[in-house]
């Protein structure tokens, strides 16, 4: 059996069938030693993730069971000790980590062996720098001031639910005890704690103004609602509704039954998360706003009339087209995007290549999860005539 480190004094002694003792046959002194550190190598970032790899200890007594991955989560001021925190405990020699903020972080990699003995903690500094394609909005962790259905702080930066705010005279009433019970015969009742019995459901629901700012809205962006939660009792499902504002009086509910979705143009965030089928104590509710931004890039040929290349017919506009006052909409050669958009919200004017005198112009329509966008060429006169287009997207 593996055993703490320091020494040890093991005895051999026999013992019968009836379970007699005999006399000790031997001892022998057992020196167990800890794990001994591990070293870094071709640790890098890519854009906001940190990929790190180790080295197995240079010392091994025990086998290795784990390695504690640990972070002062870019909190350490030049010249202060870092206060490390664990992120997470490792199986292998390899650890990634997403972070939304640049700053310099600090890693910690311990070995722990099979007797739960730690080694010496090895330590790197990485330089995340936000890359220009990431944009963090907000991110907020809940002081658990909204509003609460059958749910209770507990007085310790807690909230625990689903459990009436009744009296101790209203919740033996609740329990079907009589007034006179005391908290033994409660007890004794079959209630475990204080506040039982448990409602069904409990309801919380909290708005965040995400900018501050009246005249600031968040463009397209994923919002996504997380939590942090201890069971109780039975077994908790939940369940959240994200809504969006302008103004925090007209909302638009964007997820009925989920925990993260796309939004745009907003300022105030409305979730409402709901507890049912057991008791649980939720530490923590965080609403994070972040974006990474997607850009796409080609070069078409825009026809003004229909083309047949390589045997295939190239529309100069689509079905139904009228002309380009009558079904603007319909004018142009369609062009797909290169990469999938939850939302594009810029399209630049594209450039025809070679021929400043001509003007491309686009027609898209802003929706959800767009496909491409139609674009045609005029010359000064107004006529179209087909050209080469540099074009280019951007959006999430």
């Amino acid at each position: 059996d593996a055993v703490a480190f320091g020494s040890h004094t093991f005895a051999v002694q026999p013992i019968d069938s009836a379970g007699n003792l005999g006399a000790v046959w031997g001892t022998v002194d057992f020196e167990a030693s800890a794990p001994g550190k591990v070293s870094f190598q071709a640790c890098t970032t890519v854009d906001n993730n940190v990929l790190l790899y180790w080295t197995e200890p240079d010392k091994i007594f025990f086998p290795i069971e784990y390695y504690l991955f640990e972070s002062d989560l870019g909190q350490t001021e030049p010249g202060e000790e870092p206060i490390f925190a664990e992120i997470g405990r490792i199986d292998a020699r390899f650890a990634s980590t997403f972070e939304t903020v640049s700053a310099t972080y600090n890693y910690g990699i311990t070995p722990v062996d099979i007797a739960g003995n730690r080694g010496q903690r090895t330590t790197v500094k990485m330089i995340v720098s936000q890359p220009p394609d990431y944009i963090l909005y907000h991110d907020y962790d809940s002081l658990f001031n909204g509003t609460k259905t059958n749910f209770l702080l507990d007085g310790q930066g807690s909230m625990i639910g689903p459990y009436s705010d009744d009296t101790w005279l209203g919740n033996l009433d609740t329990a079907g005890i009589s007034r006179e019970s005391t908290w033994a015969f409660k007890v004794n009742s079959g209630y475990e704690r204080w506040l039982d019995p448990a409602a069904t459901t409990a309801v919380y629901v909290e708005t965040v103004d995400v900018t501050g700012d009246p005249d600031a809205l968040i463009p397209s962006t994923k919002v996504v609602v997380s939590y942090e939660a201890e069971t109780l009792a039975g077994n908790p499902a939940y369940s959240c509704q994200i809504e969006t504002s302008e103004d925090g009086v007209n909302w638009t509910v964007e997820t009925a039954d989920g925990w993260e979705c796309y939004c745009s143009n907003f300022r105030f965030i409305r979730y409402t998360l709901t507890l049912t089928g057991g008791t649980a104590k939720i530490s923590n509710i965080n609403v994070k706003c972040d974006v990474k931004r997607r850009t796409d890039f080609g070069k078409v040929t825009a026809y003004a009339e229909d083309t047949v290349v390589n045997g295939e017919t190239i529309k100069a506009n689509a079905d139904g087209w009228v002309s380009m006052e009558a079904t603007p909409m319909k004018t142009g050669v369609w062009v797909p995007f290169n990469v999938e958009f939850t939302d594009v919200d810029s399209l630049p004017k594209p450039n025809v290549v070679n021929h400043p005198e001509l003007t491309a112009y686009t027609v898209f329509e802003d929706v959800l999860n767009p496909e491409g966008f139609r674009v045609f060429v005029l010359d000064a006169n107004g006529n179209r005539v087909t050209a080469d287009v540099d074009w280019s997207a951007f959006g999430v």
